[in-house]
């Protein structure tokens, strides 16, 4: 999860990014490839909703089927489905 806060007031945006292949990024010691990214973007009045956002983040990638069925999705509805069913159960 990245997180960047801006300048302004009620902004937030939060992005999710899939790469079926996996994203290596620099390091000292060998990381396996990200293949799920949470990227959060606000201002700092929408702290609490942000706070609200790393629950449902930590509760998205808890989820079993979560990694699998990520990878596997053919398209964003796919993806969006994804991410709505695991924060409805």
């Amino acid at each position: 999860c990245l997180f960047m806060n801006i300048r302004g007031h009620d902004k937030f945006e939060f992005l999710l990014v899939r790469d079926r292949e996996g994203i290596t990024f620099p390091s000292k010691s060998s990381q396996s490839p990200v293949h799920a990214m949470f990227i959060i973007i606000s201002t700092h009045d929408e702290y609490i909703f942000y706070l609200h956002s790393l629950i449902w983040i930590i509760k998205i990638a808890k989820r079993d089927d979560f990694y699998n069925r990520w990878l596997k999705a053919d398209n964003i509805k796919e993806l969006r489905d994804i991410i709505l069913s695991s924060l409805r159960k």
